[in-house]
């Protein structure tokens, strides 16, 4: 056998496995192209939220909740698009991403766990971040605790993807949150936003 021809057929073989890997690599599941869009918009809605409640200049921290293999891609997916959101769109810094974990929600139930961002946690953030702007949860809104009710008066805002399982309304009647994104109303023909911004001034249609 020619030498010359194993060669360059070992070389043809070799070009078409790494071909082919990088194409599996590029090609994504309907539901992981869902996901994307989601955090896309997620993203894209809250940022633009920050943008104009911080009249476009400052800083943030990012919280995200504990970061499992189920739920790491879409967390990682919805960080990065309200980085691109904000920091592209104004002179928003994100100032750091804080990733919550079990320790945060000790004491809690089970069916807390990742989901809501505990008071005592939001306030040690407030004391770790002086002078920072705002603290954004995309792991949901603060939950409900009587310490909440007196939070001073010079503090960070306060942005959240909220969770519709969870008590928000009265957050926005103690002002603790500024701005929550909910999922919105679809129609029966399937129109409507995906999500939508809750504030202050619109909190009247909130349902939960």
């Amino acid at each position: 056998m020619d030498p010359k021809k194993v060669i360059i057929g070992g070389i043809a073989f070799i070009a078409i496995i790494v071909s082919t890997g990088v194409l599996l690599r590029g090609c994504s599941s309907p539901g992981e192209e869902v996901q994307s869009a989601l955090a896309l918009e997620v993203g894209t809605i809250l940022g633009d939220e920050i943008i104009r409640q911080l009249d476009g200049d400052g800083s943030v921290v990012v919280i995200t909740r504990p970061l499992g293999e189920h739920v790491r891609q879409k967390a990682m997916e919805e960080v990065k698009s309200l980085r691109r959101a904000v920091e592209k769109g104004s002179n928003i810094e994100v100032k750091s991403v804080v990733e919550l974990t079990a320790e945060d929600y000790a004491g809690f139930s089970p069916m807390f766990q990742g989901r809501g961002l505990p008071s005592a946690t939001l306030l040690r953030l407030m004391d770790e971040n002086p002078g920072v702007d705002a603290l954004v949860s995309l792991a949901g809104q603060p939950l409900m605790h009587e310490e909440l009710e007196d939070l001073p008066e010079t503090r960070p805002k306060i942005f959240c993807l909220a969770v519709s399982t969870l008590p928000l309304r009265d957050l926005f009647e103690w002002s603790v949150v500024d701005a929550a994104v909910v999922k919105g109303e679809v129609s029966s023909e399937g129109g409507g936003p995906r999500y939508e911004v809750i504030t202050q001034e619109t909190v009247e249609y909130l349902e939960f």
